[in-house]
């Protein structure tokens, strides 16, 4: 008589269960090389599509930097190429306590810049009054900066000196004086700039320098000052 297998006897689980184990392990190593392969594939799409977002972000940063004005009627050409400078400034002075000191103002500078630095170095100018014919001549130290070294439309004009002084009929004297403002660039290329400074100022008299001037009963003079200039 025939023997009869049946398909649910437990030795026919175990010859199933070692066949498909062979089968897997045959067919692993080809399953993970095209799984690495898809995941290479898709990391490579997504650096793809990513670029042009790169670049558009580079571009946009690039062009925002662009934007940043650094002067009224031109772009942001820093005057980098040496750290040496000098200018000159027109203006005027306003005297507002009323003792006839109102000058008209011409002033030479010289000194170091960077790009955090727009000016530090030393002036001196010729003020003369409007009505009295008394001239001013000071001396001083100067310090312009915008306090950041990107570009910068604003600036701080700060400086203290000295100034020798011929008030009226009475000789040769010199008193402090100082002074600071808000500087705005008007214009601005790889050679030169031009700028607008709104400030104030003050002259210190000592006692006898006040007795100098007949017109003087105060120590301080203070002002109100408009200057144009060009700086190289």
């Amino acid at each position: 008589m025939a023997k009869t297998i049946s398909i649910f006897a437990p030795a026919t689980y175990v010859r199933l269960f070692k066949l498909a184990a062979v089968v897997g392990a045959l067919l692993l190593p080809t399953f993970n090389f095209a799984l690495m392969a898809s995941e290479n594939n898709e990391s490579d799409a997504i650096k793809t599509a990513k670029a042009p977002n790169d670049k558009e972000i580079t571009a946009e940063d690039s062009s925002s930097k662009e934007n940043v004005r650094e002067s009224i009627f031109g772009g942001s050409r820093p005057l980098d190429q040496s750290h040496f400078t000098w200018g000159a400034d027109l203006g005027a002075s306003v005297d507002l306590t009323a003792h006839d000191m109102s000058t008209f103002d011409l002033d030479f500078v010289i000194g170091y810049k960077n790009k955090f630095l727009k000016t530090v170095g030393i002036g001196a100018g010729i003020h003369r009054t409007v009505q009295g014919g008394d001239n001013f001549i000071p001396v001083y130290a100067l310090v312009r900066t915008s306090f950041t070294s990107r570009p910068s439309l604003l600036f701080l004009n700060a400086r203290f000196g000295y100034s020798f002084n011929t008030v009226e009929d009475s000789p040769m004297f010199g008193d402090y004086n100082s002074g600071l403002g808000c500087g705005i660039n008007l214009s601005q290329s790889s050679k030169a700039k031009s700028y607008i400074i709104v400030g104030v100022a003050y002259r210190y008299f000592n006692k006898r320098h006040q007795d100098y001037i007949s017109r003087l009963d105060t120590p301080y003079i203070w002002m109100a000052q408009l200057q144009f200039g060009v700086n190289f």
